[in-house]
């Protein structure tokens, strides 16, 4: 899976740990009373990769990543930095955005930015 990868990836970046540290990067949802802000990551799918050889080692899925913040400028701020460590093509994998959107959670009383990606990887 993609997540374990993102996590890496993400807790490396000198820009995204500049605005938090790296326990601050979670690999499913932002966990109740959590310290903002924040990062939370999703996985949402995958998609078959097949040729005319039929499948391959290549994979192609989906995920989300959540800039969670007081502020809309902080959740920004984030966003942009996790943008940054994704659009390096890696080793690793390779990174796709397909979106950005905007919420206010009224409860959680926090602006998030949710960053939609498709990744290629090759497994191991």
């Amino acid at each position: 899976m993609i997540i374990p990868r993102l996590l890496k990836r993400l807790r490396k970046s000198d820009q995204v740990k500049a605005l938090v540290a790296p326990s601050a990067i979670h690999g499913r949802f932002l966990p109740p009373h959590a310290a903002t802000p924040a990062l939370s990551l999703l996985y949402v799918g995958d998609d078959p990769v097949n040729d005319l050889g039929g499948e391959d080692n290549s994979r192609r899925e989906r995920a989300q990543i959540d800039a969670w913040a007081p502020t809309l400028k902080q959740a920004d701020q984030l966003a942009k930095a996790a943008m940054a460590a994704l659009a390096s093509r890696g080793q690793d994998f390779t990174a796709v955005r397909n979106g950005k959107t905007y919420e206010y959670d009224d409860a959680a009383q926090l602006h998030r930015l949710r960053l939609d990606y498709s990744f290629i990887y090759y497994e191991d």
